[in-house]
């Protein structure tokens, strides 16, 4: 799962999603207030942010994951690790 950084979305990934390609399946979702997800009242914290990742998770049927993050998608990434541990295979913080 790829986390984008504040103000970006999930097209940020798409040189890694495209190397990533046939190796692994790959997530890079637009986290809650960017790109084209819904907008819905703030304020926005890491772990609700955290908790949409989970959710999305469920909803495709992982039960764990790497998950990376650049930015604010590394604040994101930390949140969903102490959040949610055992769903949390692998985790990259960037910048």
């Amino acid at each position: 799962a790829l986390l984008h950084s504040l103000a970006l979305d999930g097209g940020m990934w798409d040189g890694v999603a495209a190397a990533l390609a046939g190796r692994a399946a790959v997530l890079a979702l637009d986290c809650r207030g960017h790109g084209a997800s819904a907008k819905g009242a703030g304020p926005f914290t890491t772990a609700l942010l955290a908790d949409d990742l989970a959710a999305v998770m469920d909803a495709l049927g992982w039960d764990a994951a790497v998950v990376a993050g650049c930015s604010m998608g590394g604040c994101v990434a930390q949140d969903f690790a102490a959040r949610h541990p055992a769903r949390t295979a692998g985790l990259v913080l960037i910048d």
